[in-house]
C-alpha cells in the first residue's frame, strides 16, 4: 500500500478522532447538566463519527497501521510515525473520556435506583436504631427513612 494512502487514512482518522474527543467533552457536560435534548443529538453525532472511523479502519484492511508503516521507507516512516503517535494519543483520550462518561451514567442510574427504592418502600436494607446499632429487620416504610 502506498505511503500517500496510509498518510491520507491517518490524517482522516486524526480529524474524525479529534471531533469525537470534542463531542465526548460536550457529552460529559450534557450528562452533568442532565440535558436530554443535547444528549440525544450528541449520541446521533457520536454514532456517525464512529461509523466514519469504522469505515476508515475497514478500508485500511486487516493489517495493523504500525505494520503498514513499518513496511515504508525510512523517510516515509519519519513522516508517518509522529502522525501515528498522534492518532494513538487521540484513541487514548477517547477511551478516557468514554470511561468518565460511563461512570457518570452509572452513578446517575445508581442514584435513580436508590430513590426508587426509597419512594416505593421496597428497600429492605438494615435500619439503625437510636443507639446507632443496625436493627435486624426494617421498621416502617422506606419513605420514612428518607
Amino acid at each position: 500500500m502506498s505511503e500517500n494512502l496510509i498518510e491520507e487514512q491517518i490524517l482522516t482518522l486524526i480529524e474524525v478522532s479529534t471531533q469525537l474527543v470534542e463531542l465526548l467533552k460536550d457529552e460529559k457536560d450534557a450528562l452533568v447538566n442532565q440535558d436530554l435534548e443535547a444528549l440525544a443529538q450528541l449520541t446521533e453525532n457520536k454514532q456517525q463519527l464512529c461509523a466514519q472511523i469504522e469505515q476508515q479502519l475497514q478500508a485500511a484492511g486487516p493489517e495493523p497501521m504500525s505494520q503498514r508503516i513499518a513496511g515504508c521507507t525510512e523517510a516515509e516512516r519519519r513522516r508517518l510515525d509522529p502522525r501515528h503517535k498522534t492518532l494513538i494519543e487521540l484513541a487514548r483520550q477517547i477511551q478516557d473520556h468514554n470511561a468518565v462518561n460511563g461512570k457518570i451514567v452509572r452513578r446517575s442510574q445508581q442514584s435513580v435506583r436508590e430513590l426508587l427504592n426509597l419512594m416505593s418502600g421496597t428497600d429492605n436494607g438494615p435500619l439503625y436504631g437510636q443507639q446507632g446499632h443496625a436493627l435486624g429487620s426494617t421498621q416502617g416504610t422506606a419513605i420514612a427513612r428518607a
